[in-house]
């Protein structure tokens, strides 16, 4: 519970808590004043008053300061509060026991609400959120090792199944290829796009840093059309993300939440229910030592990706010039060594 309270008050600071909307932050403080006229529990109130200032927080940043007694919310509430413990677990690594002590909070925020008679049922009601979690303490999810068929097999559903498009494509081989957690996914810019390179450049990360998310020529190619797609319809290509998502009756960048659910889809194609962007991350880390035979390639990916190739404005910019070519370097090898791997398979087929 310690890191976990130290993770939310590093997370919701005053900048952050200033972008609650007016119209959220007087619902959280009438609930809390209320609770604390009526109730004896003085402590637990005072945590769950902790606890939907986060969640109000996280509603401004990523669902666009969603007003939680609005149509809206009613219809989505429970796709968002499963973004919000997908957040909570990925971005402030809570354990079971926070987790479900937020689930609490929120449910009777919304329980007080219907009582008081603000709105007339939960959005929780109609569709009841159940935490796949194990009771005790400890990490709450884990992490799927896809390997190479796997991710094959991923790749082809994407393709052949009508349930997706190419968007679905362009989003499963960028957050596969570059390996780079789901913040950086909804950071990337068309702006800050060097094609010729095939890679962003200049991508904010956490705590401040920068660094460059490298992708592969195939990944370059669904870029491409998708971008021209794009150009001739939906967005018009006025939206800089390279994700978009028809949200309130328009096209929007695709935030954390969507993106999140967009990957859980992939992996329940191959019978894996619980798939995460960082469940891509890993799987591609492990998978260069698969392709390439080289454990001080798969090490040096390691601490790259540890420390995001990141430099900070007015630091060793040599540092990290070599570092992006290091990690272009890597991303070259893998494919052609792929390449010589798929055409000896060929080979030895037609010798069969």
């Amino acid at each position: 519970m310690a890191s976990s309270a130290n993770s939310r008050l590093v997370w919701c600071t005053v900048e952050r808590v200033g972008r609650i909307s007016p119209e959220n932050k007087e619902k959280y403080e009438r609930y809390f004043k209320a609770c604390r006229k009526v109730n004896k529990f003085k402590t637990t109130y005072t945590v769950y008053y902790g606890i939907l200032k986060q969640f109000m927080c996280f509603l401004a940043i990523y669902h666009d300061n969603i007003d939680v007694y609005s149509d809206d919310f009613m219809l989505n509430g429970a796709d968002i509060m499963t973004d919000f413990l997908d957040f909570c677990q990925d971005t402030l690594h809570n354990h079971t026991s926070a987790i479900n002590t937020k689930v609490a909070a929120v449910k009777s925020f919304f329980n007080w609400s219907v009582e008081k008679g603000y709105i007339q049922k939960s959005p929780f009601e109609m569709r009841e959120i159940k935490l796949h979690y194990p009771k005790e303490a400890g990490p709450i999810s884990p992490s799927y090792y896809l390997t190479e068929e796997q991710v094959a097999k991923i790749r082809y559903n994407l393709e052949v199944d009508e349930n997706f498009d190419m968007q679905d494509q362009l989003l499963f081989e960028l957050a596969y290829d570059s390996a780079n957690c789901i913040g950086v996914l909804e950071s990337l810019s068309l702006e800050k796009l060097d094609m010729e390179n095939s890679m962003f450049v200049g991508i904010k990360e956490k705590r401040g840093k920068v660094i460059d998310v490298v992708f592969s020529e195939k990944t370059a190619e669904l870029l491409k059309k998708w971008m021209s797609l794009r150009k001739n319809g939906f967005d018009y290509l006025t939206i800089d993300s390279p994700f978009i998502t028809y949200y309130g009756k328009k096209y929007v960048p695709m935030a954390r939440g969507a993106i999140h659910r967009r990957i859980r889809k992939y992996g329940k194609t191959i019978g894996i229910d619980n798939l995460r962007s960082e469940s891509l991350r890993k799987s591609r880390l492990s998978n260069i030592f698969a392709v390439t035979g080289d454990m001080l390639t798969e090490q040096q990916r390691k601490k790259m990706e540890k420390e995001q190739l990141a430099v900070a404005p007015g630091g060793d910019t040599q540092g990290f010039v070599d570092a992006i070519e290091q990690k272009m370097d890597i991303r070259d090898r893998v494919a052609k060594l792929r390449k010589e791997r798929e055409k000896a398979g060929e080979m030895n087929g037609d010798k069969a």
